[in-house]
């Protein structure tokens, strides 16, 4: 569990730093499943697809 939490930020810090309007607070309280918008409109359109993908395996 302690590894997926630590993912969870890791991938919250990436959103932030790609995009500005996101704030940790913002993100650190919606649900893991939650994620995948903001996931899609900043790691995704910079990055590609794969790492939303693995995210939502691991939220699965």
């Amino acid at each position: 569990m302690l590894v997926f939490i630590s993912n969870n930020g890791f991938i919250i810090e990436n959103i932030i730093n790609t995009d500005g309007d996101y704030s940790w607070h913002d993100l650190i309280d919606k649900a893991l499943g939650r994620l995948k918008s903001p996931i899609a409109q900043t790691i995704t359109k910079n990055a590609g697809a794969e790492i939303a993908e693995l995210f939502s395996d691991i939220v699965y």
